[in-house]
């Protein structure tokens, strides 16, 4: 009778694998389907995540020509696999009269079908222009399609001021574009130009007013602050430090106006808000996977709980700086009502850190702040900071090797750029 053993797996080796397919017997694992596919043999790879504290996180993936099929050992997928219980792949050694056991991966394939990324069709030829109107009308579609602003705005305004040809005969229609040609069409509001923007007043005198604190949240989560263990904390070095032992939560730019002089008690309570206001601001920029949907009955979603954000501030945040995730092609369309995935995209992402240093410019450093002061914060450059700031309306200059911002009023903001760096030389 065979002895089994089940000897101990090297950190760094791969245990054995074994591959699921719900989809039925894959095409292409031997030299008969290979052939009636068209796609030749399936190759098996196993990627490993070279981040040391992810090493346990594997892909394995098969393909040929024509299909591919992957499946990992973590997320939604590990979790079903680890569900089915463990599993162990025996080897009968004959000669040795022993049985060896090792416990093996599960992972489920989902196979792909892959297309061709070049179309292998001709490319169409262009029909050479006949006639003045048609070369207007492919200029005006190349215009409004790769024009700059102004040839925008320029090419608005003549059609609000023209008048149809075909329609010279027609009372009706004649009256109609006569009033358009009388009432050219509206340019872009300030704020319709600038979307990344908080809300501003261009005519405020004052530098609180240029930002309104309503930019960055609603009166009623104003008023919800609760702002005292900041304000304890400012006044107690032995709690600040209980604070700052967690810097995922309370940055070093927050850590550091917390230990500043404050000013009276009455605008020492609005930085005070402002201050954990921006602190719950970049604890949100922190985020970088996609994020779940809240659950029915759930008290609070997981990211929520983990940044320690008040519910109605991370609805907030949610609405304003994350978009919806697009669906994987072939997965199962969502129902009427059903909530996505959000994510924190690029253009949110600027937003968002957009609103974070005019927050700490306006609000708590009264209107001048060190262009680096949240660089590391938000992932950035102190240069990218700087540029944010100049959108933001501010003066950049330099004082004993650091560049600060200056925000200047009444607001103006630079003029988009036309161009690369002027030429050298």
């Amino acid at each position: 009778m065979p002895t089994i053993s089940y000897p101990a797996i090297a950190p760094d080796s791969a245990p054995p694998v074994l591959l699921s397919f719900a989809s039925g017997a894959p095409l292409g694992v031997d030299s008969a389907t290979a052939a009636s596919a068209g796609g030749g043999k399936l190759k098996l790879d196993l990627k490993r995540n070279p981040s040391e504290r992810k090493r346990h996180q594997c892909e394995a993936q098969l393909e040929n020509d024509t299909m591919r099929y992957a499946g990992v050992n973590y997320g939604r997928d590990g979790s079903n696999a680890k569900a089915a219980g463990s599993l162990l792949i025996g080897v009968h050694r004959k000669g040795s009269g022993t049985v060896q056991l090792s416990s093996a991966q599960l992972f489920v394939m989902r196979p792909t079908v892959k297309v061709p990324k070049v179309s292998l069709a001709p490319p169409e030829r262009v029909a050479a222009i006949s006639s003045g109107a048609e070369y207007t009308e492919r200029k005006r579609q190349l215009i409004t399609q790769l024009g700059a602003a102004k040839a925008k705005k320029k090419q608005r305004a003549n059609e609000a001021g023209a008048v149809s040809a075909d329609r010279v005969l027609d009372a009706d229609a004649l009256d109609a574009d006569i009033a358009n040609a009388a009432n050219p069409a509206q340019e872009l509001t300030q704020h319709e130009l600038h979307p990344l923007h908080p809300a501003f007043e261009l005519t405020a005198t004052t530098i609180a007013a240029a930002y309104p604190p309503t930019a960055f949240a609603s009166e009623r989560l104003w008023a919800s602050f609760d702002h005292k263990p900041l304000r304890s904390a400012s006044k107690n070095a032995e709690e600040r430090a209980q604070l700052g032992a967690d810097k995922a939560l309370f940055p070093p730019f927050i850590m550091a106006t917390l230990a500043g002089k404050l000013p009276g008690e009455k605008a020492a309570r609005v930085q005070m808000q402002a201050t954990l206001c921006l602190t719950y601001l970049l604890r949100f920029a922190t985020l970088q996977a996609p994020i779940p949907p809240s659950r029915a009955g759930e008290e609070a979603p997981p990211d929520a709980k983990r940044l320690s954000l008040p519910p109605d501030m991370w609805r907030r945040l949610l609405a304003e700086f994350t978009e919806p995730m697009a669906q994987r092609e072939g997965a199962v369309p969502l129902k009427a009502g059903q909530a996505t995935k959000r994510r924190l995209t690029q253009p949110m992402r600027e937003k968002l850190s957009m609103h974070c240093l005019c927050l700490a410019l306006v609000h708590v450093c009264d209107g001048r702040l060190r262009c680096d002061a949240l660089a590391s914060s938000l992932s950035l450059t102190a240069e990218k900071c700087a540029f944010y700031l100049k959108q933001l309306g501010c003066e950049v200059t330099r004082s004993g090797g650091d560049a600060y911002a200056t925000l200047k009023l009444p607001l103006t903001f630079p003029k988009a750029s036309r161009g690369g760096p002027p030429k050298r030389g």
